[in-house]
């Protein structure tokens, strides 16, 4: 009985160690994710406007976006119950934490199938220390789909160690789970039959049988449950799209233009595919990239000994590192260009528990397979560009492990000392497991991966916290609430946007503006211009009386309404300002009395600029200065153009011109012109010509300007 007794405490304590870990990861991800001050990636305000608009009712479709697609906004929906948008954002991100970390669950889960229960608590902390837990800080789909994909991958390789109806189904169930967070659950339609296929080639290696085609196909029919019910899936969505006269991608929402295959080039997804694998070996610290292929060589070894369930492990580590790395490259090679280690990381998971599995199976070494191996790790960075790709600014929201490197190039010189000390620790590694006995090996491999990811991660928290913090400064954000705070959460404010030659520069201002406060419920954008990541309406202004429309009808709901100023004029009484906004108490229904285009955020125009007036006036006054231009004299031609406006095909215009000035501007001058105005709507524009560009005369301004340009209505 004593012996009953110590074995039960034994199987416990690594239980206990494993919870542990996960209380820890989840205490030092919300310590973490407690820095990042606002939402810095700009997914972050697609998910929360979905989050914001299904809060409380679970069937709403969020307009443009296609969110019934998406889980994950559902997921954070419950945080828009708190009374105020600082705790909503904190228990949005609280969630985030706990989402990602669940990933935990069915990897511990699986690690148990396959390892001794101290090995499985490794496999464990090494996948807990993955710098990419830090998405937790960010309200996007990754903390939803990398325990989906866990759960996925597990369910695959268990239903491949037996492939029972009831395992077939669960396994079909959590990748119909996976999908629904993220439509690049829709990988595993590769990854399914290509693991079914290694596992049964490992199979019959292991028992010494022969492999042929015949036998190969036949290797399906277990899996016909599985298979059947995939392809009536996507038999079923083929359908629905054609019935509702949809095209074919229409129903991936955002990510509906990834499926127009014409858009690929053969050649770049390659280079990009390569530079993916580089980059998920070097993610992981290069050793489990080469234990996953010496275990691979391992399970096609002649009467292996690997068990069932190791088999099944390899077979669905390997489909889905390559084909999540092979669905990232070709993605990438169209529509960034860039490394995007956000849409593979959920691999490198599979990487981790695979080097634990090789290290508690003593590392096999065989030669062959290890010289393949060492010589693919270090081809694949010899390949990697890194001086370009990780002196691109998007690493720190697309690859986190870069992020740590980029770092490290400060402190040694430069990327190019970086990619060399990469070059150097690769064909380290590779000599470490040719050399090293396998004691040292064993003990020491998981040592070094768990030190390198435990950096990288320390390495991304700061950079991700000042991100944050920065972004809030760039957009001139000061105080986060204010216009709640001013007009409460019930009325409704809405928010014009008129042109600007930069919409970059106010984006970020309106996003955040939106984001935290409640009463803006709708973005009129009057140019043009879609910006990102927020739903928006099209609006229009009618010429005669200035009144804006939303599609169809006039906007007369919104009690109060904020503008840009300087972009566009609000009719209404002046109620507050902040963050470069104004807030006005609108008319009924919502009017603008003018807006200008053209003009950049510091008074610049390139060659044209537009004013146009809906209010009434006697006169126009148009000030053209180059007075903050101290450089070399060029001189322009200056025009102003009034007329009356008029609306045509394109959009408003310049009708009849009622009045004309020409002038020449010079550096460090610069003059005020009064012209008198129509009794009706009207325009003005402004042409310069020829422009200069500061860059010329050694500055780092590369546009090219006209001059400084002020309207405003004349006495």
């Amino acid at each position: 009985m004593a012996g009953v007794a110590r074995g039960r405490t034994a199987d416990r304590a690594p239980l206990a160690v494993a919870a542990l870990l996960v209380l820890v990861a989840l205490v030092l991800r919300w310590w973490a994710e407690r820095g990042i001050v606002a939402p810095w990636y700009l997914d972050e305000f697609r998910y929360a406007e979905a989050a914001r608009q299904i809060s409380g009712d679970w069937s709403t479709l969020v307009r443009g976006f296609g969110t019934y697609f998406y889980l994950y906004p559902r997921l954070i929906s419950p945080a828009w119950a708190a009374a105020s948008m600082g705790t909503t954002y904190a228990a949005a991100k609280v969630i985030n934490v706990v989402l990602i970390t669940s990933a935990a669950i069915p990897l511990f889960l699986w690690a148990r199938r396959v390892l001794p229960p101290w090995r499985a608590v490794l496999a464990l902390a090494l996948v807990l220390a993955l710098p990419t837990g830090l998405y937790a800080g960010a309200l996007v789909t990754e903390n939803g789909f990398f325990p989906a994909f866990m759960l996925a991958s597990f369910a695959l390789a268990w239903m491949l160690e037996a492939p029972a109806l009831l395992r077939q189904l669960l396994a079909l169930g959590a990748i119909a789970l996976a999908c629904a967070v993220r439509p690049q659950g829709i990988v595993f339609l590769l990854i399914v039959p290509s693991a079914i296929v290694l596992k049964a080639t490992f199979d019959a290696r292991a028992a010494g049988e022969p492999l042929s085609w015949r036998r190969l196909l036949g290797t399906f029919r277990p899996y016909l449950l599985l298979l059947g019910l995939l392809a009536l899936a996507v038999v079923v969505y083929l359908l629905r799209q054609l019935l509702l006269g949809q095209g074919l991608s229409s129903g991936f929402g955002l990510y509906s233009f990834v499926l127009r295959v014409g858009d690929y080039s053969v050649p770049d997804a390659l280079e990009w595919i390569v530079y993916h694998f580089g980059g998920i070996a070097i993610a992981v610290g290069f050793l489990p990239f080469i234990a996953l292929v010496l275990l691979l060589a391992e399970a096609w070894r002649p009467r292996a000994v690997l068990s069932s369930a190791e088999r099944a492990l390899v077979a669905v580590a390997v489909s889905g590192t390559f084909w999540l790395v092979v669905q990232t490259g070709i993605f990438v090679s169209r529509w960034s260009e860039r490394m995007s280690e956000r849409y593979q990381f959920h691999a490198e998971a599979l990487l981790l528990l695979a080097l634990v599995v090789w290290v508690n199976r003593r590392a096999p070494r065989p030669r062959v397979s290890l010289a393949l191996a060492v010589g693919a790790t270090i081809a694949l960075v010899l390949a990697l560009p890194f001086e370009r790709l990780s002196s691109d600014p998007s690493i720190l929201s697309e690859a986190f492990s870069f992020v740590a490197l980029h770092r490290l190039a400060g402190h040694v010189g430069g990327a190019h000392e970086v990619w060399l000390l990469l070059l150097g620790a690769a064909v380290a590694a590779g000599v470490f497991v040719t050399a090293a006995s396998t004691r040292l090996l064993v003990a020491v491999a998981p040592a070094l991966v768990l030190a390198y990811l435990i950096a990288s991660s320390l390495a991304v928290v700061d950079p991700l916290r000042s991100y944050s913090q920065a972004v809030l400064g760039g957009a001139q954000i000061v105080d986060k609430t204010w216009i709640d705070r001013t007009v409460g959460r019930r009325p409704r404010v809405d928010l014009v946007f008129a042109g600007d030659p930069e919409p970059q520069r106010v984006e970020m201002t309106i996003l955040q503006t939106q984001f935290w406060n409640r009463s803006v419920r709708e973005v009129d954008r009057l140019a043009p211009i879609v910006l990102c990541c927020t739903p928006s309406r099209r609006g229009s202004v009618a010429l005669a009386s200035g009144v804006v429309r939303a599609p169809g009808e006039p906007h007369g709901q919104a009690a109060y309404a904020i503008s840009v100023p300087g972009l566009a004029k609000l009719d209404g009484a002046p109620a507050a300002s902040g963050n470069g906004l104004k807030l006005v108490r609108a008319t009924q229904p919502l009017r603008l009395t003018s807006s200008t285009a053209g003009v950049y955020g510091d008074g610049w125009i390139g060659t044209s600029a537009t004013y146009d007036r809906f209010a009434r006036s006697a006169s126009v006054r148009v000030g053209v200065s180059r007075t903050a231009w101290t450089g070399p004299d060029r001189p322009a031609h200056v025009q102003i153009t009034v007329g009356e406006l008029v609306r045509r095909r394109g959009g408003p215009a310049m009708g009849r011109v009622t009045a004309r000035r020409r002038w020449t501007v010079h550096s460090t001058k610069s003059r005020t012109f009064v012209l008198p105005a129509p009794h009706r709507p009207y325009r003005v524009a402004v042409h310069i010509a020829p422009p200069f560009s500061p860059s010329q005369f050694g500055f780092g301004d590369v546009r090219q300007l006209g001059a400084q340009v002020t309207f405003g209505v004349g006495r």
